[in-house]
Parts: C-alpha cells; sequence; structure tokens
C-alpha cells in the first residue's frame, strides 16, 4: 500500500511538473487542471524552456558512473541547468523570482532558553523547568 501511495504522489509531482518543462506557468490547484492545460501548453511550447528540460533530463541519465561516487547525477544536471540557463538558455521563462540575497537572521528563538541550576542550558518555557531540574539531579546522581 506504501509503495502505491508514494507512487501516487510522484505522478501527481510529474504532471504538475509538466506545464514548467514546456515553458508555461505552473497550474494553480490539483494535478487534474495541470493535465486539462498540456493541450494549450504543447500549442503555445516555449522552445528555450523545453531544451534547457531535456538538456537537464538527458545530463541526469548520461552522468558518468565514476561520477556518481563525487557528486549524484541529479546534483551534477542541476548544476549544468542553472549555467546553462543562466548563459545559454537566458530568456527562458523563470519559475520565480530569483533572491540575490540571504534572509535575515533573527535570534528570536534563543529567547526561550532558560538557566537552570548547575549552569545548563534547556530550551522550554517555564513549566519545563522544574522537568529540566529534576532530570539534571537525576543524571548528575549516578
Amino acid at each position: 500500500m506504501t509503495s502505491g501511495f508514494i507512487s501516487g504522489v510522484g505522478v501527481m509531482i510529474v504532471a504538475l511538473q509538466v506545464l514548467p518543462f514546456l515553458g508555461a506557468p505552473a497550474e494553480r490547484g490539483n494535478p487534474l487542471d495541470s493535465i486539462r492545460a498540456w493541450p494549450d501548453a504543447l500549442s503555445d511550447m516555449d522552445f528555450r524552456a523545453f531544451g534547457l528540460a531535456v538538456i537537464t533530463v538527458v545530463i541526469c541519465g548520461a552522468w558518468p558512473k565514476r561520477w556518481r561516487d563525487y557528486v549524484p547525477a541529479t546534483a551534477g544536471a542541476l548544476v549544468c541547468g542553472i549555467l546553462l540557463g543562466t548563459w545559454v538558455f537566458d530568456r527562458a521563462p523563470r519559475i520565480g523570482e530569483i533572491v540575490d540575497g540571504l534572509p535575515a537572521t533573527s535570534l528570536q528563538a534563543l529567547d526561550v532558553l532558560h538557566r537552570v541550576p548547575g549552569d545548563h542550558f534547556v530550551a522550554g518555557f517555564d513549566d519545563a523547568r522544574p522537568i529540566a531540574a529534576r532530570l539534571l539531579k537525576l543524571s548528575t546522581e549516578s
């Protein structure tokens, strides 16, 4: 049963990725909406996006076995696809915005650290202190 479920999810993912493979915008909604949009996408295919997609699949399948010990085929295809998409197929449609920076850092997660007896830190809320102190006491008794 699990194998069938995972296979079904895989088919759904593939169905949703056919439109971007053809250079069409991804359909919002379920895979059936995406499948219904395939005929229009085929008639208005962006050959730059299609060419880049086909080359990426070929690179993934033709990745030399001796290189796979160092770089997985999918990672190699990803890097090659990024380079080709940047310099050769630079006018192919983009799936999303390209972020040109790192996300903002936040130390808010450190606000939940509480000091407990013995100069140890325990993540949690105020009601976790007694439990943490008890566990610490038990661990140091042996």
